[in-house]
């Protein structure tokens, strides 16, 4: 949001405010107030209904059958006692009580906070952590220690290196219920579902493996005994088949690290389930292979940039590649926002090829960033659009394609495919909200 009004200070006057949303039936916060009136007011199912209308009176009969609400005299209504003091876990966003604070280990000072879910994937034991100083400069962490029932992350200053970590692990979604209406997104060909719904999440981290990335200059003739070998940079060509040589990032594997016990976390929150049909999947597969022959057609090699554009899915391409420009939208959508209270993974199921991802929101009960995301989808991939089309990177950088924890590792991204879409959709095509 810095990087976007730095570039463009003069729509700090002229855009419009950013929306101010308070959901005031979302369910978490419906269930906290519920409980704190029961243990205060002692009111009846009636007076309940009439004061947190049908949704409250659905919550109360859910709390009622979980025995969190129990009958005391004249069918009054009060709180089990043994859930202590509910007004302590009163949340008017998020849930803050499973915050991970960030320490660094030499000066012992916080300098960072995230959810325990971002937490898990950034800095676990063994981690290579990238983060910024006062003054906007890079600082590498690496991680000694994540305590998930204390809250705090241990991670210690190191040198800038080469080197980076990526996590060994597992996220699995399981539905509980459809909390709302689903919005159809429609494309040139086909169309994309969006549906809210209420999900238990798993997440596991049984390890981690270490890399190091350097630069090589290579031969590129996959017939030459050198070709993707090391040569030394002083060379023009290759000294057994005349190829010129090109650098290139080269990614080399050095550990592979298994913890004695795994650090897991399981919580309930609100996602967007992504489906895509047959027909969008014909149309993100023909406007990759387009994008693929445009690159082709104007150089010989494909750079280190473009690798993932011509190596990954078409359709994981398209859906991976929107879904951050969304993320990284939000704060320009919704006043408050923050784009790290919400992930995207994608997901294959088997019995239904439809599914591609889920958005989710990154604590238990929720942050709300799936409930705007719904909310103002049309707005968020107005501001997408105009956020990703004047980024000045050719790409895609941390300021509207990547995303740091990406749980998919920032892959099957491609900053152009993403800007494509985002002009079909917003221009020639509308969106419709359906009924579940």
């Amino acid at each position: 949001m810095d990087s976007y009004y730095a570039n463009y200070p003069e729509r700090l006057l002229s855009d419009p405010p950013e929306i101010i949303n308070f959901n005031h039936n979302y369910e978490t916060t419906l269930e906290q107030h519920i409980l704190a009136c029961c243990k205060e007011s002692k009111p009846t199912q009636a007076q309940i209904a009439r004061h947190f209308g049908s949704s409250g009176n659905a919550i109360a009969r859910q709390l009622i059958g979980d025995n969190q609400l129990i009958f005391s005299y004249n069918q009054r209504l009060t709180t089990n006692r043994n859930l202590g003091y509910v007004h302590s876990k009163i949340k008017v966003r998020g849930n803050t009580d499973q915050n991970i604070s960030y320490i660094n280990q030499d000066s012992a000072e916080e300098f960072e906070e995230s959810s325990a879910s971002s937490a898990l994937r950034e800095v676990y034991p063994g981690a290579i952590y990238l983060a910024q100083d006062f003054d906007g400069n890079p600082v590498q962490y690496k991680s000694q220690e994540l305590n998930l029932t204390e809250g705090k992350a241990i991670l210690k200053p190191i040198e800038t290196t080469n080197l980076f970590s990526r996590p060994e692990g597992s996220l699995n979604f399981e539905e509980i219920k459809i909390v709302g209406e689903a919005k159809i997104i429609n494309l040139p060909q086909g169309a994309a579902r969006f549906t809210p719904v209420s999900a238990k999440i798993k997440e596991e981290i049984y390890g981690y493996n270490l890399y190091r990335l350097e630069q090589k200059w290579t031969c590129t003739n996959n017939r030459c005994r050198n070709f993707n070998l090391n040569l030394p940079g002083h060379l023009q060509t290759c000294p057994a088949c005349k190829t010129q040589l090109i650098e290139r990032e080269f990614v080399e594997l050095l550990e592979e690290n298994k913890y004695e016990e795994s650090l897991a976390l399981n919580y309930n929150t609100f996602c967007v389930r992504v489906e895509i049909n047959a027909d969008a999947r014909k149309y993100f597969s023909v406007l990759v292979k387009n994008h693929r022959k445009e690159i082709l057609n104007k150089q010989k090699y494909i750079t280190n940039e473009e690798k993932q554009l011509f190596e990954s899915n078409e359709t994981q391409i398209c859906v991976h590649t929107l879904a951050h420009h969304l993320i990284l939208s939000l704060p320009l959508v919704e006043h408050g926002a923050n784009s790290r209270d919400i992930d995207f993974m994608l997901v294959e199921v088997p019995s239904n090829t439809k599914i591609v991802g889920y958005f989710f929101d990154t604590c238990e009960h929720g942050t709300g960033m799936c409930d705007t995301l719904i909310k103002y989808l049309e707005t968020a991939f107005i501001k997408a659009k105009f956020l990703v089309d004047n980024c000045p990177c050719k790409y895609g950088c941390s300021s509207c394609t990547t995303i740091q924890r990406c749980p998919d590792d920032n892959e099957a991204l491609f900053k152009s495919v993403g800007l494509s879409l985002l002009k079909e959709i917003i221009n020639p095509t509308e969106t419709r909200t359906i009924n579940q």
